[in-house]
């Protein structure tokens, strides 16, 4: 080890305490000239104030480019719609805005705390509550709840987002770019109470009462009852959810889908049945590369038989189903493949009537089968570019010969049983 002079030492603490000496007197403001200015204080930033409070902030934007759907609007209808079982992403041709959210929460382990969801956008108005009339303001509380923890229970009260499915509103933890059909045939969210017991550090009981499906203000006096059940493996390798709800509702009430057409019943309608749903999904990590994802969903209306005012339509309980499975491949750091398989089976034709107002449907068992291939790449932590290519494909029983659920071009035309669609998106999170 090379070691210093002594006086080479000390030049040097010499020196260093003159810079100090010249520094501390260069500061001092000059004899009758104006004290200067005191220096900016220092605190801590925004982040660190929310962070500092257990407060978390965050959000992402959704933008997306439909450049290819290939079926046009249902015969008669207008606008610029294409594959309606696409969900959010439906439109025949539209570059734009579908989702800006910020999420603002406080949520320990023990005490009180809350969690809001703001969401604007295009899919604002899919998400949107009920109202009795369709959305166009493209703004919507997603999720706005209190919540207090206390030893293995922890409870909400607010709104708060549905146990149902596997596919969520928020965009970055969906894989595919459009949405299941399943995601828009059950509910979005719930307005109420919902209680989760712990029961280990694996498993979850969770019961609840809310206002129906998607009601923020109840359309009726009865509610709706939930339950839940969630276990996983210690490594989270396998992990199964299941949901069910039951409640009464009006029958002219169809929940996420805010416009109910002509189905032969009376509209608007006192009349009211039990509509229930239940979901059992379970997960499957392969490797550190694949996973499997198998999601069955199946729910009911009951309809009374003196609110038909059409003979075409007997069956007083209208049920249908879904039928998903995901393959989710990692091919790197940056880039993955997601597949998604759906069939979804509308035994009475109701759903299929209530969401896309052709009445022919009533009665008549529909059939969709649904693929979907997305790419994703991760150009950097925040940000992620998606491609993806779909393609639907309907029965056609019975009545519906002359009339179906894709059209080959504009308003009324040659029906055909496919629909295929293209869709770009980039998704960034902050």
């Amino acid at each position: 080890m090379h070691k210093f002079p002594r006086n080479a030492l000390f030049m040097a603490t010499m020196l260093a305490c003159a810079s100090l000496a010249h520094a501390e007197e260069a500061a001092k403001p000059a004899e009758g000239a104006a004290a200067a200015a005191p220096a900016a204080p220092k605190g801590p930033t925004l982040g660190d104030i929310f962070t500092n409070s257990g407060i978390e902030v965050k959000g992402y934007v959704d933008v997306v480019a439909e450049g290819a759907n290939f079926a046009s609007p249902l015969s008669g209808s207008t606008g610029a719609l294409g594959n309606p079982f696409a969900v959010n992403n439906f439109e025949k041709s539209n570059l734009g805005l579908h989702q800006l959210s910020i999420t603002v929460d406080k949520l320990p382990k023990e005490g009180a705390g809350g969690l809001i969801t703001l969401t604007v956008g295009s899919d604002a108005n899919y998400v949107h509550s009920y109202t009795g009339s369709s959305p166009t303001d493209y703004f919507d509380v997603t999720q706005a709840y209190a919540q207090y923890a206390v030893g293995d229970w922890t409870y909400q009260l607010g709104k708060f987002a549905t146990l149902v499915g596997v596919e969520v509103v928020d965009s970055t933890a969906n894989t595919n770019i459009s949405r299941s059909m399943g995601f828009g045939l059950y509910p979005y969210t719930h307005t109420g109470i919902r209680a989760t017991k712990s029961l280990s550090e694996t498993s979850n009981f969770i019961i609840g009462v809310n206002n129906g499906w998607d009601q923020i203000t109840d359309s009726n006096t009865q509610k709706t009852i939930e339950l839940g059940y969630n276990w996983s493996k210690a490594d989270k390798s396998l992990v199964l959810n299941i949901s069910a709800y039951a409640g009464t509702e009006p029958i002219n009430n169809t929940g996420n889908s805010t416009t109910v057409p002509n189905y032969g019943i009376n509209v608007p309608s006192a009349f009211q049945g039990e509509r229930d749903v239940l979901d059992i999904n379970l997960t499957k990590v392969f490797s550190d590369k694949l996973t499997g994802v198998l999601d069955l969903t199946y729910a009911s209306q009951s309809i009374p038989t003196t609110s038909f005012t059409s003979t075409h339509q007997t069956n007083t309980r209208m049920q249908w189903y879904t039928v998903a499975g995901y393959l989710n491949y990692q091919i790197n750091e940056t880039k993955r493949l997601s597949f998604r398989a759906e069939t979804f089976v509308d035994k009475q034709g109701y759903k299929s009537d209530l969401a896309y107002g052709v009445t022919t449907f009533a009665g008549s068992f529909i059939t969709v089968n649904s693929l979907t291939a997305t790419y994703g790449y991760l150009v950097d932590p925040a940000l992620e570019l998606r491609a993806e290519v779909r393609f639907d494909r309907a029965n056609m029983p019975g009545a519906l010969a002359n009339t179906g659920l894709f059209t080959t071009n504009f308003g009324a035309g040659t029906v055909t049983n496919n629909a295929a669609s293209g869709s770009i998106e980039a998704v960034y999170k902050f």
